[in-house]
């Protein structure tokens, strides 16, 4: 066999294998990090790719998985609270709410004028169990757990 033959065999080989890892990333869903923590997270992606600049205020690092073409934002609810509990996301993305606590999650939206009060989780969840939401609407979205209001939150959608 040429050199030629086996440079065309061997791109053909490549071309292929990559448009078959595009097409299941787009079916599956890729997610960029394994671990939802702050280390894991803060190795790959600095406070400035993800807040601006917010980053320069210490806000802590948000998980961040594309999903069907959807940035999904990670939102930890422990026994201290939502973590992080103020952070910025773009239009379109979505959030998921995933409580880690002893405590029950409700997410409810301090604002209930329109659009806001869709962001209200109808049955709260125990520990392990996930709300998601879709913020298609820029604005600044206001939270607390009806379960306990004193734990609040906030995020703004660009």
């Amino acid at each position: 066999m040429s050199n030629m033959k086996k440079f065309l065999l061997a791109g053909a080989v490549f071309l292929a294998t990559g448009a078959g890892t595009y097409f299941l990333i787009q079916e599956k869903g890729m997610d960029l990090f394994e671990d939802p923590s702050t280390a894991a997270v803060s190795g790959a992606i600095t406070p400035f790719d993800l807040y601006g600049a917010a980053a320069k205020t210490g806000s802590p690092f948000v998980k961040v998985i594309i999903e069907h073409g959807v940035y999904v934002y990670f939102v930890n609810y422990e026994n201290s609270g939502f973590v992080p509990k103020d952070f910025k996301i773009p239009a379109g993305s979505s959030a998921h709410f995933v409580n880690k606590s002893d405590k029950a999650l409700r997410v409810y939206s301090k604002n209930q004028n329109t659009p806001y009060h869709v962001l209200n989780q109808s049955l709260s969840i125990k520990k392990g169990g996930i709300y998601k939401f879709n913020f298609t609407t820029k604005g600044f979205w206001e939270f607390y757990n009806l379960n306990n209001p004193n734990d609040t939150g906030s995020i703004t959608v660009y």
